[in-house]
């Protein structure tokens, strides 16, 4: 929501983007923004996270203002991964997305 709805206060919006930028700079972080020419992506249909455990397995993770939900159930996990597979594709790569993300404060 920053790189489209700044908050009043510049220098707070700035800071954001920059926490961003720095935190793509990172061995295990990936951030890839989404288009917003980009009107029918697999993101529409609410957020979803896909959590790596310790053992290996994946569980996905749902949450909305009043309710999260732990996904664990096989089937449902696959939907999971394939939902964040194409919406991974829809979006920038990871090194597009920072210099998108950069441009927002220039």
């Amino acid at each position: 929501m920053t790189l489209r709805h700044p908050i009043e206060d510049i220098m707070v919006t700035r800071k954001q983007l920059e926490h961003l930028v720095e935190a793509g700079h990172r061995r295990n972080v990936e951030i890839q923004v989404t288009p917003t020419n980009c009107e029918d992506h697999a993101g529409l249909a609410g957020s979803l996270q896909l959590l790596r455990l310790k053992g290996g397995d994946t569980v996905g993770h749902n949450e909305v203002q009043l309710t999260n939900q732990l996904i664990s159930h096989p089937q449902k996990v696959q939907v999971h991964k394939i939902r964040h597979g194409i919406f991974r594709a829809q979006a920038l790569t990871p090194r597009e997305s920072l210099s998108h993300i950069e441009k927002r404060w220039d």
